[in-house]
This record gives structure tokens, C-alpha cells and sequence, in this order.
């Protein structure tokens, strides 16, 4: 188990932690019911996602989207299901970046992290960007 692996997460979820969401739970302030928010990334393969056929130009482009946005619902579907069993809030899907966000504590995070489709589980904070 990791040093800051205080609550014997999985290993598996835990190497998909990125370093701010595997330091916020390891701080002192944590507790496995604090809820952080976070941004999964999903690895949806490409054949499921979906392409016309026949179609030209920017209809066959729109028809595309549409496609694969839901073939990214489809595929997402099991793992949104997992996380609001175990009180993860606020979820919304962004399929052109093959991602889900929310708001979630502990178990929901193992869950995710243990599922083969998941690729990085993100703390989703905001950032102050300045231009130089």
C-alpha cells in the first residue's frame, strides 16, 4: 500500500489518482465521507463509438456527433449507475473528451477506479490562468 494511501484504497484505483486528488485524501482533514469533485476519463474504444455512413458534408459531420454521443452514454451508463449507488452527486457526462465529472467520496472513487474502462480519475479544481 502507498504511504499516503491512509484508507488502504485498492491499488489499482489509487495508481489512477492523480497527485492532487491522492493528496487531498491523504491531508489530515480528510475522511473517506468528505466529497471531492472530481473528472474521470474514460478509454471508450473507438468501434463502439458510432460513424455514419452514406451521408456527406455537415450533415454526415452532425450525424457523426450525434453517434457517438450516444455510444458515449451507452458505454457510461454502468459507471454512472455504480457512482450514484454510492451517493455520487452533480455527474454529467462530456463525451467529445470521453470524460464524467461529479462530485464524490471515497467508495465511489474506488469503484471507479477499479473499472477497466476508467484511463485517470482528476481532482477537478479550478485553476488561475494568466497569460504572460
Amino acid at each position: 500500500m502507498s504511504e499516503n494511501n491512509r484508507f488502504g484504497i485498492d491499488p489499482t484505483a489509487w495508481a489512477k489518482f492523480d497527485p492532487n486528488l491522492r493528496r487531498a485524501i491523504a491531508s489530515k482533514k480528510a475522511a473517506p465521507t468528505v466529497e471531492l469533485p472530481v473528472m474521470i476519463a474514460l478509454n471508450v474504444p473507438t468501434e463502439s463509438m458510432g460513424g455514419s455512413q452514406g451521408a456527406s458534408g455537415r450533415e454526415a459531420r452532425r450525424q457523426q456527433a450525434q453517434e457517438r454521443q450516444v455510444a458515449f452514454e451507452r458505454e457510461a451508463a454502468l459507471l454512472v449507475h455504480e457512482l450514484e449507488q454510492r451517493g455520487a452527486h452533480n455527474i454529467q457526462l462530456f463525451w467529445i473528451n470521453q470524460t464524467v465529472s461529479g462530485r464524490m467520496a471515497l467508495p465511489a472513487l474506488e469503484v471507479a477506479g477499479r473499472r477497466e474502462e476508467v484511463r485517470r480519475i482528476v481532482l477537478a479544481v479550478r485553476q488561475k490562468v494568466t497569460a504572460s
